[in-house]
C-alpha cells in the first residue's frame, strides 16, 4: 500500500505485510530478536541519510508476531515500512534469475517482432497507396480518352446522319445526332431507350 500522498514527490512510503521464515542457529535459537537483528544487518547497509544526518530512505518492521512451523524454522508476520528517495533504493537490487533473465529476452524479441512488423506493415501500405495513385491515374486517364473517342464517334455520326442512321437495338428507331448515346462498350443507344436500361442490350455489359 503506497502512503505517498502525492507520486510526484521525492520521497515515497510504502507499507505492507510479510511472511518471514527463520531457520535455527547452532544453539536452536529463532527468538524474535534474532529475526529482528537478521532482518536489520540485511538492510541497514543500504539506508541513506542526509546532510543533517536524517534518514531518508530505510526499512523498517511494525507489528511482528511469530508463528512455530514443523522443522527448524519459526516463521514471523510483520508489516514492513519501506520509505526511499526517488534517487536512491533501501534494499539491495537482485540480479535477474535465470528464468527472469529469459523472459526478458523473450519480451525484447517479441518487442523487436512487432516493430518489424510495424515496419512491414509501413511498407505495405505505402506500397498500395502508390499502387492505389498509379490506378486511379490510370483509371482517369481511361476516362479522358473514351470520353474523347465517344465524342470523335459522334462528331462523325452527325457528318454522316445525313445519308443514314443507325437503328437503336431497343425501340429500333433511327438514332439522330441529338438522341445518340454511347456507352464504355462502344455500342450506340438512343438516349430515350439508354435512360431505362442497366445493361448493353448488345453485349450485356453493365452501364
Amino acid at each position: 500500500m503506497s502512503t505517498t500522498e502525492n507520486g510526484s514527490q521525492l520521497r515515497h512510503r510504502y507499507q505492507f505485510s510479510g511472511v518471514f521464515f527463520i531457520t535455527a542457529d547452532s544453539d536452536c535459537n529463532t527468538s524474535k530478536k534474532r529475526f529482528t537483528d537478521l532482518f536489520y544487518d540485511y538492510v541497514n547497509p543500504y539506508r541513506l541519510e542526509d546532510d543533517d544526518g536524517i534518514n531518508i530512505s530505510y526499512v523498517v518492521l511494525k507489528d511482528t508476531d511469530s508463528r512455530e512451523t514443523e522443522g527448524p524454522e519459526m516463521s514471523y508476520t510483520a508489516n514492513v515500512i519501506v520509505q526511499y528517495h526517488s534517487s536512491h533504493r533501501p534494499f539491495p537490487l537482485r540480479e535477474l534469475s535465470a528464468l527472469e533473465a529469459k523472459l526478458k529476452r523473450k519480451v525484447e524479441a517479441l518487442n523487436k517482432q512487432m516493430e518489424d512488423m510495424k515496419q512491414t506493415y509501413l511498407i505495405e501500405r505505402n506500397r498500395q497507396k502508390r499502387a492505389y495513385r498509379e490506378v486511379y491515374a490510370a483509371n482517369e486517364k481511361l476516362i479522358k480518352t473514351n470520353l474523347s473517342l465517344r465524342k470523335k464517334i459522334g462528331d462523325l455520326y452527325e457528318r454522316s446522319a445525313g445519308s443514314i442512321l443507325d437503328d437503336c437495338p431497343v425501340c429500333y428507331e433511327g438514332i439522330t445526332p441529338q438522341q445518340l448515346t454511347i456507352k464504355n462498350c462502344s455500342h450506340s443507344i438512343c438516349q430515350t431507350c439508354s435512360s431505362r436500361c442497366i445493361i448493353c442490350p448488345e453485349c450485356r455489359e453493365p452501364y
